[in-house]
């Protein structure tokens, strides 16, 4: 499937995530809800009624707000615009 040809809704984005602070530096693995940092993504497909990102943006958002899909065997997460915290743009 062609991840260039989907389409979201409203104002949903669908992110590519970003993996971080999966372990300690000593090698233990943090579960995520003991991580201290909010999960991240990149932009790769935004709702025609997202105003606030753009494709290309880094986002932070809740653990709770995302969904996830398989698609080719990569995954990607699905959030709303309103559950960023905080992000950036390029």
């Amino acid at each position: 499937m062609d991840i260039d040809k989907l389409k979201t809704v409203g104002t949903n984005l669908v992110l590519v995530q970003e993996k971080e602070g999966e372990t300690t530096e000593g090698g233990l693995h943090i579960p995520e809800p003991f991580r201290k940092t909010l999960p991240k993504g990149r932009v790769i497909i935004h709702g025609p009624n997202a105003k606030n990102v753009a494709v290309g943006d880094t986002v932070y958002f809740g653990y709770a707000a995302a969904q996830t899909v398989t698609i080719d065997d990569t995954v990607y997460t699905i959030i709303d615009e309103n559950d960023v915290a905080l992000y950036h743009s390029t």
